[in-house]
């Protein structure tokens, strides 16, 4: 949305209504946006204010990319190992593949 920020040059803003965010649900937005500040707004006020971190596993939300995974033919959650938190490098817990987020499936 490019709106002003004094901290960078510009950021974006997604809005969430009507729905309280856990901070398990807010750090595994640390994937896409590793910088992220959450805001919880209540009665049009800052109520709290939230640095968002990589969990160490992620759970039911991605895919595993490989064909050969236990997870593709069966109906299992995936589970996400994050190895590098600074690096973002993972792993799928059940087939052992290293993974890159470009490879991450939704």
């Amino acid at each position: 949305m490019n709106v002003p920020s004094n901290k960078f040059e510009k950021k974006d803003i997604i809005k969430v209504e009507n729905r309280y965010l856990e901070t398990d649900e807010t750090n595994k937005l640390s994937l896409i946006a590793p910088h992220a500040t959450i805001n919880i707004i209540k009665d049009y006020k800052l109520a709290e204010k939230r640095k968002i971190q990589l969990p160490d596993f992620i759970t039911g939300i991605f895919k595993c990319p490989n064909l050969r995974c236990v997870t593709i033919g069966e109906n299992i959650k995936s589970v996400i190992e994050v190895i590098d938190k600074e690096k973002i490098i993972l792993k799928c817990k059940y087939c052992g593949r290293i993974l890159s987020i470009d490879e991450l499936i939704f």
